[in-house]
C-alpha cells in the first residue's frame, strides 16, 4: 500500500509540472507543445486511474 500512495503521490507531482508547463506553453501560443503535454497528462491520468483501482 506504501508504494501504491508514493507512486501515486509521483504521478501527482508530475501532472502538477506538466499542467504549469501546459499554461505556459498556451499563454506562448506553443499550440504543438501544448497537445504533446495534453497527450502526457492524458497518459498520466490514465495511470493514475489504473494504480488507484
Amino acid at each position: 500500500m506504501s508504494r501504491d500512495i508514493e507512486v501515486l503521490s509521483h504521478l501527482v507531482g508530475s501532472l502538477d509540472e506538466l499542467i504549469r508547463k501546459l499554461e505556459k506553453s498556451v499563454n506562448e501560443n506553443k499550440i504543438d507543445e501544448a497537445n504533446s503535454i495534453k497527450a502526457t497528462i492524458f497518459e498520466i491520468n490514465k495511470k493514475i486511474i489504473e494504480e488507484s483501482a
